[in-house]
């Protein structure tokens, strides 16, 4: 099981302009948990709509389960820099392995290798 707080051992990934990371907070009790860190300037708005996530295992895509809601803004966290979050669940009733998580924004995409997990 992985339990909060989450280090990804991966980097994150430029896509449509802004700085991507994906990072798995739970793969237990049948389900993933996890959000998607997306940096934003002052005046970007990101809805749910804009950015779509598929968690791949050696089986196949997991189910979503869970997802922004497609009109709505996605919320930001301000600290140093601007943050918009989108969370999401998808099923995973084997508990397998996660392979790969590909992330779309804005219609860019890019894949994140989390077959090691995270430290």
């Amino acid at each position: 099981m992985t339990d909060i707080p989450v280090i990804p051992d991966y980097d994150a990934q430029q896509i449509a302009g802004h700085w991507v990371l994906p990072a798995i907070n739970q793969n237990a009790n049948d389900q993933v948990l996890m959000h998607v860190s997306i940096s934003v300037g002052p005046t970007d708005a990101l809805k749910g709509s804009d950015v779509s996530v598929v968690v791949q295992t050696a089986q196949g895509a997991l189910a979503k389960v869970e997802e922004p809601a497609r009109a709505e803004l996605l919320p930001v966290v301000t600290a140093k820099g601007s943050t918009a979050v989108a969370i999401y669940r998808f099923a995973n009733p084997n508990n397998v392995d996660l392979t790969t998580v590909d992330v779309t924004l804005l219609g860019e995409s890019a894949a994140f290798d989390v077959s090691t997990g995270i430290v």
